[in-house]
């Protein structure tokens, strides 16, 4: 949280929620999707208008799906953060990238999203990274580089508004992680 940019104004900030995660339910629950009957979680960009209040404070765009390109959707997602005073960038693994019998020999971002980040971070504006994993996972320079990162793992049907106590001060989280992040992928088992 370099220069307290964290937690972010209720009022008077222009957020821009960006990424794959910025809007919708798909994803959000990991490897726990499997099981039936489920509720469907709330979505990061619903916890945040219920928190903000003021549907104009929030722009959202999705900017990439989770392992593909949206046409145009980068220039859409660099528009959006040009206007914003903060960036909000929801990214990270998806559902079917994590949990039992889903290794990867890559644990690092997939390369949509890390040019998408790349892009956004281009702006200049200060940006807070919304980490979805199932894992410790090796983070380009641009992620790391980013002046907040919350690694929010998979978080159940509270998603969306357990983010946004978070972002706006509701709640404290301690500021540890369970595991180590590390650099490359040779680097594992780190504990």
């Amino acid at each position: 949280n370099e220069g307290a940019l964290l937690p972010l104004a209720k009022t008077g900030t222009k957020v821009a929620l960006i990424g794959p995660f910025a809007s919708g339910t798909q994803d959000l629950l990991g490897a726990w999707s499997l099981f039936p009957g489920q509720s469907a979680p709330v979505g990061i960009d619903q916890g945040l208008r219920a928190a903000l209040g003021d549907a104009a404070s929030l722009t959202v765009t999705r900017g990439s799906n989770v392992e593909s390109l949206l046409p145009g959707g980068i220039e859409a997602a660099v528009a959006a953060a040009r206007q914003a005073d903060v960036v909000v960038l929801a990214i990270g693994e998806g559902e079917r990238m994590s949990g039992e019998s889903r290794s990867r020999a890559d644990i690092g971002l997939p390369l949509v999203q890390q040019a998408l980040a790349e892009a956004v971070a281009a702006t200049g504006k200060p940006i807070v990274v919304l980490l979805s994993n199932g894992r410790a996972m090796a983070l380009p320079p641009v992620v790391r580089d980013a002046r907040a990162i919350l690694v929010t793992w998979f978080l159940g049907v509270q998603t969306g508004h357990a983010i946004a106590d978070v972002l706006f001060g509701d709640f404290n989280p301690s500021g540890r992680l369970p595991v180590s992040f590390p650099q490359a992928a040779g680097q594992v088992p780190y504990y």
